[in-house]
């Protein structure tokens, strides 16, 4: 059971970074494709981290 918890707290944690990061996009009045090509990710890994289904550990490395 722990397990479940983990992964829904893992989630959870992947949802509240992308909902920052696109307050922050949006804040700065940017698209989707103007803040992919500046960080070097392609739009769709970039829309997978704002909706909380990327893994992001990659990003830690």
């Amino acid at each position: 059971m722990p397990d479940k918890l983990t992964r829904v707290d893992h989630f959870a944690e992947r949802a509240k970074i992308g909902e920052i990061i696109a307050e922050i996009r949006l804040d700065k009045r940017m698209t989707q494709d103007e803040l992919a090509e500046q960080s070097g990710l392609s739009r769709s890994s970039l829309i997978a981290i704002e909706k909380g289904r990327a893994n992001l550990q990659w990003i830690l490395l």
